[in-house]
């Protein structure tokens, strides 16, 4: 079985205030096919969950 496939095309809500360590871990999900959706604070991220229409993990 391949196990690399398991979370692609799956949504990540992720908050992070510094710019550097959004974009390694961004880069870094979407090469496991993992859809990112980026909030800059806490406060930015509940919004963002609160308004999706897609199912966030």
């Amino acid at each position: 079985m391949n196990n690399n496939k398991i979370l692609e095309n799956t949504t990540v809500l992720y908050a992070e205030d510094e710019d550097a360590i959004q974009n390694g871990i961004t880069e870094t999900l979407n090469l496991f096919g993992i859809n990112v959706i980026c909030a800059k604070n806490g406060e930015e991220g509940v919004s963002f969950f609160k308004s999706s229409k897609k199912k966030l993990i």
